[in-house]
């Protein structure tokens, strides 16, 4: 088991059965003699339970912030840590003598919650370096990267009523945050020291600024979707007109935060288990993100085996029905998008670039019309039932795992990926146990009858 799931906090078991009807057959008339082929249906039962997930892989350009709390699955919290970039071989002009002033712009496009909920966020200097090549999950300890009692600045803000003294595009707004001028003009002193130190984003982050960190620091109500963050400074320098005349102007410079450097999201449930009901015979399996709860599928694969072996696997799929849905205003919908993962894979899967395979991996969209979700293991189990060991090796655990797709174009191909879900979403699936609909496997077969 990957170390960042925890054991299910809710499990419902059920013991596998299985349950198959007549063979119906097809041909007759149209067929000739020894080619009539029998199509029979089997539904195997599964085991399902819910898991706790301590944290899941970050690699989204998205960063979330804020705090809510849900009425049934508790409190989520997000804060974020950046890099940021330098350009090549930065340098301040020369006439530059002070930073007159500091800024932080945090560009958003949406959120999650009360807009109009009063909220706080904070930004600190990081105070460890974020390594370049390691993958960071979402439960990283920021205690480690920053001091709580030094802050850059701090600002309140409600997402709906965004700072409005800038001009931005008609797609974002922005929040924009003081920052303590010193921060700023210690930069400017490096700079005039240590030109070497500026050279390129990487040495720039090792020696000058190893990042920030944005964190909520009051309010409750209210998740935002960053898009885009950047440092702004703002100074005044001279300059000599065309006409020989130096004369003195202002200007400003900026440090964004751009896919060429790190960020790194942490998500905390801190009443969690608080809120979940305890029951271990319980009827729903759960889907919370991000980094919440996960559900567990444990198929009957020697069961499968002992009836199907050597058949044609027609069609073989898994229903994840949704129920009770939460039509509160502020209510969290169920994820566009559920990925069936073998168990073992799961950090690997999410470390590459990679999208479902049907062997391994299986992506179900979200049936708005049946609130379901349906999940095509046809290939698979054609591959299990046959027993080409040469090739592929039978499993039979797999997690229900929300995520979100990403497709990266270039001038000739269009390249679709799959990362985990960041978005406040959750969904209750009728389990293994649901006592009128349990979850449960759906088979077509077929063999010739000679």
């Amino acid at each position: 088991m990957p170390k960042h799931l925890i054991p299910g906090v809710l499990v419902t078991l059920l013991f596998t059965a299985l349950s198959c009807t007549e063979g119906q057959y097809t041909g007759g008339s149209i067929q000739p003699p020894g080619d009539v082929v029998s199509t029979d249906t089997a539904s195997f039962f599964l085991t399902t339970e819910t898991v706790k997930v301590d944290s899941i892989l970050y690699k989204n350009s998205v960063a979330l912030l804020g705090e809510f709390t849900d009425a049934f699955f508790g409190t989520t919290r997000a804060e974020f840590l950046a890099q940021v970039y330098c350009p090549f071989n930065f340098t301040f002009d020369a006439s530059i003598r002070q930073i007159d002033s500091a800024y932080l712009y945090l560009y958003y496009n949406d959120w999650f919650g009360d807009s109009l909920a009063l909220m706080e966020m904070s930004v600190y200097e990081l105070t460890k370096a974020i390594d370049h090549t390691k993958p960071y999950y979402t439960n990283i300890n920021t205690d480690d990267y920053y001091d709580k009692s030094i802050k850059l600045g701090s600002i309140s803000y409600s997402t709906g009523e965004p700072f409005t003294d800038i001009k931005t595009s008609s797609d974002y707004s922005c929040i924009r945050v003081n920052i303590d001028t010193a921060f700023a003009g210690e930069i400017l002193r490096k700079n005039r020291n240590h030109p070497e130190f500026f050279t390129n984003p990487r040495v720039f982050a090792d020696s000058v600024l190893h990042g920030i960190a944005v964190s909520p620091s009051f309010g409750n109500g209210n998740l935002m979707y960053i898009k885009h963050a950047e440092f702004e400074f703002c100074y005044r320098y001279s300059y000599t007109d065309t006409m020989g005349v130096v004369k003195d102007t202002t200007g400003a410079c900026y440090f964004p935060v751009t896919k060429e450097v790190r960020q790194i999201n942490k998500y905390q449930h801190p009443d969690l288990a608080g809120y979940l009901p305890l029951n271990s015979g319980d009827s729903l399996n759960y889907i919370f993100s991000p980094a919440g709860l996960f559900t567990r599928i444990e198929l009957p694969i020697e069961e499968i085996l002992s009836r199907l072996e050597g058949k044609n696997i027609n069609s073989a799929r898994i229903k994840a029905v949704v129920t009770n849905l939460d039509n509160s205003k502020w209510g969290m919908l169920p994820p566009d998008n559920l990925l069936l993962l073998k168990e073992e894979d799961v950090h690997d899967f999410f470390a590459g670039y990679n999208n479902a395979d049907k062997l391994y991996s299986f992506l179900a969209d979200y049936n708005t019309r049946n609130d379901l979700f349906s999940f095509d293991l046809s290939s698979f189990l054609q591959k299990t039932v046959r027993n080409d060991s040469s090739s592929f090796r039978p499993y039979n655990k797999l997690l229900m795992i929300p995520v979100s797709k990403i497709r990266l174009n270039n001038v000739s191909t269009s390249t679709l990926f799959l990362v985990q879900n960041i978005l406040p979403n959750a969904a209750k699936i009728r389990s293994a146990t649901h006592p009128q609909k349990p979850m449960k496997l759906e088979i077509v077969y077929s063999n010739k009858v000679e």
